[in-house]
């Protein structure tokens, strides 16, 4: 059979449709193509579907011509073919020329207006091959009976109150089945992010079944906040992955039910989704954009590489900010600029940390970006301070900071210990080195239950990281046994302690605050805490009631033994401590080594790292970092007083 042929668009606002011709079951799958203006196009419904694999091998007959198609799509056709009548449709894998890059190029332009004004958009899950989809129907309709009905609990509903409410038991099938629903490759597919936030109207097809969107709205905002499975604190023996669908719920639709994201929170929001084009991360969500959003045109004909380049570039300018380069991934081997993001989570395992430019930091203060016309679209050229170089970095703080925290914080405190007097005269404040350290652990945050990133209140970190390390502590000798025992004598145990007394009484004396000093001196506390060591590994059931009086004797709440532990958790995994020649104490990405340097661009809101190449004034870009004192425009000072001169930073 002849293969078919498109012809041209004509006109920016013209786009096909395709007639699906009526049929049955195992007939040939026909249809015509036809191109309308967007004034005067049929009505339609919009297909949202994942394509699958690339081979496009299943044949579709178009006015006695094969169209070649995928797999994938073959079977939606079958599923969406009406028995007696034609069905219009729009199809991107048909009413795209996907051979010609400068039609793609000029119809993602038109996504957001083919979506929005479809009659509806039609979400084909797939087929249900485990006969599945009955069943996840069931509790997505008894759900949406009582969708907005929030248990209160920290837990998953138990099943007295599942069946008060009259859903399924835990234990049901049905619960297994929406599990693997919200599972589906769909969910993750970058395209689907604006196909269902612009659309008027959805319905949802898996297999045999169907259910409206609101329905499987309801069964997210439920699955939310009654905290099931995984993604809350909540019961494990319900799994449902509700924070995938999240970002697909916009507050045009659904008001403060919605998701409202800004456009650079939709691209780190959309980091995980997937697309067969790596371009596609820009591209799908360029309708989404608000209008003082990027404005960029799609180009197929560049490479990935030069796309996010040239998107990062151009809008430095355009937003008066160098924000863009704390989004920076450092991957290996590939032809991607450092400096350029490519919004995606699988380059690897140590570029999962959030930005520090999410914490109100100003280390440029409110100066623009100053830069020049790029000569080579992979070197940015920025001008700003060249600060100090690294010489000391520790190993990247990796799981076990959150399984043996101590060891972890006494080596990165030995680390200080190397470069003491430097550090001292760098912070020569009251108690500065053990303030350095502390602060730059949780880059400087502090934690409230209502906001787990803020400003902490003048010293208090030092209380929080006192009761983080006895707490720690505490935890460790209560599930000790005869091996472990051994180790409380041991110098990393006993200098946990004495960090965390430090911490306290660096508080202590800052605040000088009276009743803030601890009832015990800090020798009697360690013979009291050695005897409690003792106690615990013997078996001692009240373990909680003596850690809760010793923490009333040291001074500290043991309400916030876990906030110091939290913050510093998400805060350091897979990054590195540092300390620069001048004594400067930092944070920064896992892959820094002694030798960079530490630089503040004019326009940054962090300072940077860089590494010297061969080539004078060249540098790689390796990212944001966290340096204790460099935070609030201090560098800026210096230079408005002449003592840092400014240069030109040629950045690949």
């Amino acid at each position: 059979m002849e293969p078919f042929k498109y012809s041209g668009l004509i006109g920016d606002s013209s786009f096909r449709v395709i007639f699906l011709e009526p049929g049955q079951a195992h007939d040939e799958l026909r249809c015509r193509l036809e191109a309308h203006d967007a004034t005067s196009a049929p009505e339609y419904e919009a297909l949202s579907y994942v394509w699958g694999g690339p081979e496009r091998k299943r044949i579709l007959v178009s006015e006695g011509k094969q169209l070649l198609i995928t797999t994938a799509l073959e079977v939606a056709l079958a599923r969406l073919r009406l028995p007696d009548l034609p069905r219009v449709l729009w199809v991107d894998q048909l009413c795209i020329n996907q051979d010609d890059l400068d039609e793609r190029t000029q119809q993602v332009q038109l996504m957001k207006s083919i979506y929005s004004k479809a009659k509806r958009v039609l979400v084909w899950l797939g087929i249900d091959d485990e006969n599945q989809a009955s069943g996840a129907k069931e509790v997505i309709k008894k759900i949406d009976a009582v969708w907005n009905d929030r248990i209160g609990s920290i837990m998953f509903p138990t099943n007295e109150e599942l069946e008060k409410r009259g859903l399924p038991p835990k234990e049901a099938s049905c619960w297994r089945d929406l599990e693997q629903m919200m599972n589906k490759p769909y969910f993750e597919r970058i395209w689907v992010v604006q196909e269902c936030r612009v659309a008027s109207d959805v319905l949802i097809l898996w297999g045999a079944e169907q259910f409206s969107w609101d329905e499987y709205f309801h069964t997210y905002f439920w699955s939310a906040v009654n905290n099931a499975g995984d993604y809350g604190r909540g019961s494990k023996s319900v799994t449902l992955n509700w924070p995938n669908s999240q970002i697909l719920f916009s507050t045009t639709n659904y008001g403060d039910f919605g998701l409202k994201l800004d456009w650079i929170g939709l691209l780190e929001e959309t980091k995980t989704h997937k697309s067969t084009d790596s371009r596609d991360k820009l591209y799908a969500l360029l309708g989404l954009f608000e209008e003082n959003g990027p404005s960029i045109r799609p180009d197929y004909h560049k490479p990935a590489s030069e796309v996010f380049a040239d998107f990062t570039a151009n809008m430095i300018p355009q937003m008066d900010s160098l924000i863009l380069l704390s989004f920076a991934q450092l991957a290996k081997n590939d032809q991607f600029p450092l400096w350029a993001p490519r919004w995606v989570s699988d380059i690897s395992e140590e570029c999962s940390y959030k930005p520090f430019t999410f914490y109100d930091f100003s280390a440029s203060r409110k100066l623009r970006p100053v830069s020049r016309e790029r000569s080579k679209w992979d070197v940015l050229e920025l001008k700003g301070l060249l600060i100090d170089s690294m010489e000391l970095t520790s190993s990247p703080l990796l799981e076990d900071i959150s399984e043996s925290g101590t060891n972890t914080i006494q080596n990165a405190w030995d680390l200080l210990g190397l470069k003491k007097q430097q550090i001292e005269n760098r912070y020569m404040e009251a108690h500065g080195v053990l303030k350095a350290f502390v602060w730059t652990l949780t880059a400087g945050q502090g934690f409230h239950s209502s906001h787990p990133h803020s400003k902490p209140a003048e010293n208090s970190l030092f209380l929080d990281f006192a009761a983080y390390q006895i707490g720690s502590l505490q935890s460790y000798m209560a599930l000790a046994d005869e091996q472990l025992l051994t180790l409380t004598e041991q110098k990393c145990q006993r200098a946990a302690l004495q960090l965390g007394l430090e911490a306290r009484d660096a508080y202590q004396y800052l605040e000088m605050n009276p009743e803030a000093r601890s009832e015990v001196s800090s020798d009697d506390l360690r013979d009291w805490m050695k005897d409690w060591m003792l106690e615990a590994h013997a078996g001692n059931n009240n373990a909680w009631d003596l850690a809760w009086d010793m923490f009333k004797k040291i001074g500290i709440n043991p309400d916030a033994t876990d906030h110091y532990h939290i913050l510093m958790v998400l805060i350091t995994m897979w990054r590195k401590i540092f300390v620069s020649k001048q004594g400067y104490v930092g944070l920064s990405s896992h892959n820094v080594q002694p030798g960079d340097q530490i630089c503040v661009l004019f326009g940054g809101s962090t300072p940077y790292i860089v590494r010297p190449t061969s080539i004078s004034g060249e540098y790689l870009f390796l990212g944001e970092c966290y340096v204790h004192g460099l935070m609030n425009g201090e560098a800026i000072q210096q230079w408005e007083e002449g003592i840092l001169p400014s240069q030109w930073f040629h950045l690949r």
